[in-house]
């Protein structure tokens, strides 16, 4: 089975109808199933790229991948299998992902230069194919099925629930935890002092009712980012934080406050809608947010809840777009 990657999709989205039936005949006609895999998180590549690089106006893409679901399903095998990397335990499977290759050339398939490929990216797209490729299918009958929707998901608001953590957040979270997990027994905990007074107090329940009050989501990219960035730093500042991920892998039943997310179909669904609105049809040439900073996003709009970041407070960015579009994401 071989993994399609965000050139493959470029490609893809690049040819006539035409010509993408005669490639997936092509692929029909192929004995093993599945054939390939399509991760997620190479589809939320492919969709920024295309969007950012090639001017793609996102809709078009939703209408690609809901025309290629389709077809996939009128079929009737299992040519596709969509992978979200759902492998059980998220902080083992991260911390044990070796570093990346800093030298790494883009694939052979991408015809411009390496700083525009990976895109400020270059650690997270690695380690991500790297994950990808050490969770190996047994067969077709475990395959995920193309789930493209060709009308956009509705969104719904959730603002005093669970609460996604952007990496800053999270990194400082953890730093000030107990290595060993939250004492329940404990209402006082340590939280990030640059929080306001009712969000504190917001971090606060949720780690005493040990995630019963609401849950701290934390999307895969931030997971990855933040191993990073605490080796990146342990000499001198997240000692504690590198001891509290360490506990997560191993202590599971006191840190149910977390909920380690995946990169699933669903979510990439708001990922194609985050970028659907925030396009604006009365400039060529757009600015678009870091890739990474649309994954987190795009997480917060799946499950209508607010983002705890320390990017909302700049003024004029791609953030301060995002948050006269939904506002509700907004958590200061």
């Amino acid at each position: 089975m071989e993994a399609l990657i965000d050139c493959d999709i470029m490609e893809f989205c690049a040819k006539n109808q035409a010509e993408r039936d005669f490639w997936l005949q092509g692929v029909w006609r192929v004995d093993e199933n599945p054939a390939y895999s399509v991760p997620v998180f190479e589809l939320c590549r492919g969709l920024h790229l295309c969007v950012k690089r090639s001017n793609l106006h996102p809709s078009v893409f939703r209408h690609c991948w809901w025309t290629f679901t389709q077809q996939h399903s009128q079929i009737g095998n299992f040519s596709f299998h969509v992978d979200d990397y759902d492998s059980g335990n998220l902080p083992a499977a991260i911390l044990d992902l070796p570093e990346f290759n800093r030298n790494e050339a883009p694939p052979s398939k991408w015809s411009g230069d390496a700083e525009t490929y990976w895109d400020n990216y270059h650690a997270l797209t690695a380690r991500m194919r790297r994950l990808q490729g050490l969770l190996p299918m047994r067969g077709w009958w475990e395959s995920k099925p193309p789930a493209g929707e060709e009308v956009k998901p509705i969104v719904k608001e959730y603002p005093e629930g669970d609460i996604v953590l952007d990496t800053n957040v999270l990194v400082d979270l953890l730093d000030k935890l107990p290595e060993n997990g939250p004492d329940l027994n404990d209402r006082d905990f340590d939280v990030p002092d640059y929080l306001s007074t009712s969000v504190k107090r917001r971090f606060r329940r949720i780690l005493s009712s040990n995630g019963i009050a609401g849950k701290f989501i934390v999307p895969l990219s931030a997971l990855e980012e933040a191993d990073r960035v605490i080796d990146r730093e342990a000499s001198a500042r997240y000692v504690n934080a590198r001891k509290v991920l360490n506990s997560m892998r191993i202590i599971w039943e006191r840190w149910q406050a977390f909920a380690f997310e995946p990169l699933t179909q669903d979510v990439f669904d708001y990922f194609i809608l985050l970028y659907e609105e925030l396009k604006s049809d009365l400039v060529r040439r757009q600015r678009w947010a870091d890739f990474g900073d649309m994954l987190i996003l795009a997480h917060g709009l799946y499950h209508g809840c607010q983002v705890a970041s320390k990017e909302w407070g700049g003024q004029g960015d791609v953030w301060a777009v995002v948050k006269n579009h939904f506002d509700f994401l907004v958590l200061e």
